[in-house]
């Protein structure tokens, strides 16, 4: 009798572990082991920016550009971050129609105006990360933008002819010097880092940013980063 009680609390505990054990060496755990403190990326963007009516005309006051930039961030939490970015655009052109006074004429003589803007900037933000998987990670964020943006007008000379026996106008070319602002605009970003390994992440979001003259600036950026 002795051996049959034992042989049977055998197997009862065997029976008891086998369902912990298996369900140790299956369990899936989809919360990294540890968060990495620090990230960078490296993104291209396309920018669209609205001028205000006061410098151009209502019928073009918008101008597309790319742009090149870098990122950097450091984990306060696993959620809460503080980051850092830096961006170089491309030329954008905006016109504008200058009217000309011309004597003898009863009304102005209308032209095109090319005005080109490139940017730089420089911003901080404070990123709220969601979630805590390995796959994909949505965030939100805002901050301030420090926006470098140089500016200059030029527009070909023209030969304006008119019916005897009215002479020809020659309005001269037109090419300003370049002109250097310096603005700090609030900017709001959303966007998600999408994972290819534990540390290789493909980032994409757009951000918005506005301007104390009236310029708002939307982008859209994406390009490949890593954690460490």
């Amino acid at each position: 009798m002795s051996k049959f009680v034992r042989a049977a609390a055998a197997a009862a505990a065997l029976l008891t572990a086998s369902p912990i054990s298996a369900q140790t060496q299956f369990r899936v755990d989809l919360s990294p082991p540890s968060t990495p403190r620090r990230d960078v990326a490296g993104h291209v963007s396309w920018i669209g920016e609205r001028k205000p009516p006061a410098t151009t005309f209502d019928w073009d006051r918008g101008y597309g550009a790319g742009t090149i930039g870098v990122s950097g961030g450091v984990h306060w939490t696993r959620n809460l971050k503080l980051e850092f970015d830096a961006a170089s655009s491309s030329e954008g052109e905006v016109y504008e129609q200058e009217r000309i006074d011309v004597p003898g004429l009863p009304y102005p003589v209308i032209r095109a105006l090319e005005h080109h803007y490139q940017t730089t900037t420089a911003g901080a933000s404070v990123v709220w990360q969601f979630l805590e998987n390995q796959w994909v990670h949505p965030f939100v964020s805002g901050g301030a933008l420090l926006v470098r943006e140089t500016g200059h007008v030029e527009a070909p000379q023209e030969v304006v002819g008119f019916a005897p026996p009215r002479s020809s106008v020659v309005l001269p070319a037109v090419e300003s010097g370049t002109d250097i602002t310096y603005t700090v605009r609030p900017t709001v970003t959303g966007g998600a880092k999408f994972y290819l390994s534990d540390r290789v992440f493909i980032r994409t979001d757009f951000r918005t940013s506005f301007s104390p003259d009236g310029s708002v600036n939307v982008g859209w950026r994406t390009g490949v980063g890593f954690d460490f």
